[in-house]
């Protein structure tokens, strides 16, 4: 099996690449520098859909809020699973190796903003 997780910096991958080596069937994916091309590509939104059509790939987006959500992590790495061509894979999906950092505080600040946004635009 062979696939490229494109990133950029601080989105999750590292997350990512465990869960999928701990499934034991989606081989030892590693996490690399980015090479030049991929720089440039992770520029803009438009760089890495122009780079994945100009190597022929079909990519598979992974939302970092979603693989960090206790609700979303499973279903996430199951995603990406399917379309590694895994999707008859039925076996567990370990949890998470790491811990979360935030708290009640965090939420509270969100909430602050998004209703001090809110109120702004109007």
């Amino acid at each position: 099996m062979s696939y490229l997780v494109c990133a950029n910096q601080r989105s999750g991958t590292e997350l990512l690449c465990r869960a999928l080596a701990a499934t034991g069937v989606a081989g030892r994916p590693q996490e690399y520098f980015l090479a030049e091309a991929l720089i440039a590509a992770s520029a803009s939104e438009t760089g890495w859909r122009q780079l994945y059509d100009e190597l022929g790939l079909t990519p598979y987006q992974v939302v970092y809020e979603e693989l960090s959500s206790p609700d979303g992590y499973e279903p996430t790495i199951r995603g990406v699973l399917a379309h590694l061509g895994l999707a008859d894979y039925q076996g567990p999906i370990p949890a998470p190796q790491t811990r979360r950092q935030s708290n009640d505080l965090n939420e509270a600040w969100v909430a602050a903003y998004l209703a001090d946004r809110t109120s702004h635009q109007h």
